[in-house]
């Protein structure tokens, strides 16, 4: 993007850093609280809509497709509030009236969501949870069409196309004990949890002169 490279600075993902600080639920302790049972078919779903199509929901469509073949304990989470949300909300609410095991949770708070996740078989949908916190707590993640296309990740996450047989092929992966345990002790390409600390400090030493307010080309003061 042309910027110095001196005004860049790879600080990671202020959201680990409660991974750090704080004790997650136990598996018991998730249970308990959420009243859902947390098993070794537990697939979390969480999808939004995607505003970079002039219909916001139409990967979806394949998503449900995909789901409807799948024996799998469902776990969804309402999506962001985008066009298109209730949409999404209407067809969640029908599938899981023709798949009654499963929950819709209309919000989670931080901690419980991250706890919820280390004790599920899976993360399925175009959540950016799904790119950043899921790979430190080796959760497999299928990441559905072009929501999070281009963002780096780090191997526990399948990228697919909006397709039911591809969606339905990477949950299959996904939940294989091999893709498992290849993707235990993943660095985190969004850092350590320890952002804070780094963004801090650079605010507190970054220089405040002329050489800030002014970047090279277009906006450096005319000599003229």
């Amino acid at each position: 993007m042309n910027e110095e490279p001196w005004r860049v600075h790879f600080t990671g993902s202020p959201s680990l850093d409660q991974l750090r600080r704080n004790r997650l639920l136990n598996r018991a302790q998730v249970v308990r609280q959420l009243k859902i049972p947390v098993t070794p078919k537990t697939i979390v779903v969480v999808h939004h809509p995607v505003t970079m199509l002039r219909d916001t929901t139409r990967e979806s469509s394949a998503l449900f497709a995909a789901l409807s073949g799948i024996d799998g304990d469902f776990v969804f989470v309402y999506p962001n509030a985008d066009a298109g949300s209730r949409t999404l909300i209407a067809r969640t609410e029908t599938f899981l009236a023709q798949h009654p095991g499963g929950r819709l949770f209309v919000n989670l708070d931080h901690r419980s969501y991250l706890s919820l996740l280390r004790h599920s078989a899976a993360l399925v949908g175009n959540s950016s949870s799904g790119i950043i916190e899921a790979a430190s707590v080796g959760l497999p993640v299928v990441n559905i069409g072009i929501r999070q296309k281009g963002r780096d990740h780090a191997a526990n996450v399948l990228d697919v196309p909006a397709s039911a047989s591809a969606i339905r092929a990477a949950i299959a992966q996904a939940l294989s004990p091999r893709f498992r345990k290849s993707i235990q002790h993943l660095e985190n390409p969004y850092g350590d949890g320890r952002a804070a600390g780094k963004i801090v400090k650079l605010l507190a030493t970054v220089p405040l002169g002329e050489k800030l307010l002014f970047k090279r080309g277009s906006m450096e003061p005319s000599q003229a």
